[in-house]
């Protein structure tokens, strides 16, 4: 892949990429100057790792050896996905910030003898709702105007916006409108999207032997109401991992009375689940984690927050301190909590591997197990 700006070039310093990998680590790869007749702007050229998932473009003198965000010069605020339709990252550069602001096709000369893709040099890939990464065009991977109702099935799903969504208020031929539903009750969901793993504009509904697996997204699961019964729903996200926000005209709210929701974000400013109305949990295991930095959180909720049973663990401090019903008591595992694999082990012996991509000085559990939980490493 190259990266293009139209910046000056100083041979003093160099451009690399920080790559992410669908395996949680990380890689550095250096930018090389790419000799070319287009004098508008400079190119770089760099091997993107095939596994890769999102990107951090930085900058640096020449006289650092060791690539690393303390050592730039000027580095992005925030990972972006990478564009695997195009191959150009479009790098603004101001001297003490970079940022990418769009993504085109490799052309060596003036315009004429190359092309830039779909409308044009930039193609797909400007600003959505913050998400600079988020398709100008509509390219999801399962839609609906209605509602989608799946029970059974493997799924693997790569797009360049939402992976599913159901869309809310769409006007049809009989006089009725769409109700923007999403309900899994079963099969085996692979995602990878450049925008929301799924998106209900009303009400989202995971439940029995749904097992979800969203890789990587922008925010991982939204709707406005947000229900988790049951199943097995893993996240990764780049901004919130469960979001409720007003899309129907209703309450936002996120409910969850059973199944294992495990949720890993990885940014600035996001949470691990983020209800704009209320959040309550009367069932099920809850492992979130926050940004670990500025206002990010476990748990931020614009309403009440309400744990009335099952079990809630959050690395990292929560932003709305949830209420318990009775039966349920609160503590704290203080500790040292680097990034890496952990095995949490619930007070009823169940047991789940999660990750982590920040480091954490405590874990706070809210359970209506009197057991405590243990927290282990995995080497």
């Amino acid at each position: 892949m190259y990266l293009r700006t139209s910046s000056s070039y100083n041979s003093n310093y160099y451009y690399a990429v920080e790559f992410m990998l669908n395996t949680y680590e990380t890689k550095w790869v250096k930018a090389s100057k790419v000799s070319s007749t287009d004098t508008r702007y400079n190119y770089f050229e760099l091997s993107k790792p095939e596994n890769a998932t999102s990107l951090k473009v930085a900058y640096f003198a020449n006289s650092v050896t060791t690539m690393s965000e303390d050592n730039a010069t000027a580095i992005m605020s925030k990972y972006d996905s990478v564009n695997n339709y195009y191959d150009v990252a479009k790098i603004s550069n101001n001297g003490s910030t970079i940022s990418i602001s769009g993504w085109t096709s490799y052309q060596t000369s003036q315009p004429g003898g190359g092309h830039g893709g779909p409308g044009g040099p930039g193609g797909p890939g400007g600003m959505h709702e913050g998400n600079s990464e988020k398709a100008d065009y509509s390219a999801k991977g399962i839609k609906a105007d209605n509602e989608i109702i799946i029970s059974a099935g493997k799924f693997f799903i790569k797009s360049y916006d939402d992976a599913i969504h159901a869309n809310y208020g769409d006007a049809f031929e009989n006089g009725a409108t769409g109700i923007g539903n999403i309900t899994l009750s079963g099969g085996d969901f692979e995602i990878y999207a450049s925008d929301d793993g799924i998106h209900a504009d009303d009400t989202l509904t995971i439940s029995s032997n749904a097992v979800i697996d969203i890789v990587k997204s922008y925010e991982g699961i939204e709707g406005n109401i947000i229900n988790i019964t049951g199943g097995y729903t893993k996240v990764y996200s780049t901004d919130d991992g469960l979001n409720a926000a007003n899309k129907a005209g209703k309450t936002p709210a996120i409910n969850i009375s059973g199944g294992v929701t495990d949720i890993t974000v990885y940014g600035q400013d996001v949470d691990g689940i983020d209800s704009n109305g209320s959040f309550t949990q009367m069932g099920g295991y809850v492992i979130t984690k926050g940004a670990n930095g500025g206002m990010s959180t476990g748990l931020d909720c614009d309403g009440t927050a309400k744990i009335n049973g099952g079990t809630f663990v959050s690395f990292g401090k929560t932003e709305k301190t949830p209420t318990k019903g009775s039966g349920v008591t609160n503590y704290t595992l203080s500790g040292s909590y680097s990034t890496g694999s952990y095995k949490v082990t619930f007070g009823d012996g169940k047991e789940v591997t999660t990750t982590t991509k920040y480091s954490y000085s405590a874990i706070y559990v809210y359970s209506d197990i009197s057991s405590k939980i243990t927290v282990l490493k995995n080497n």
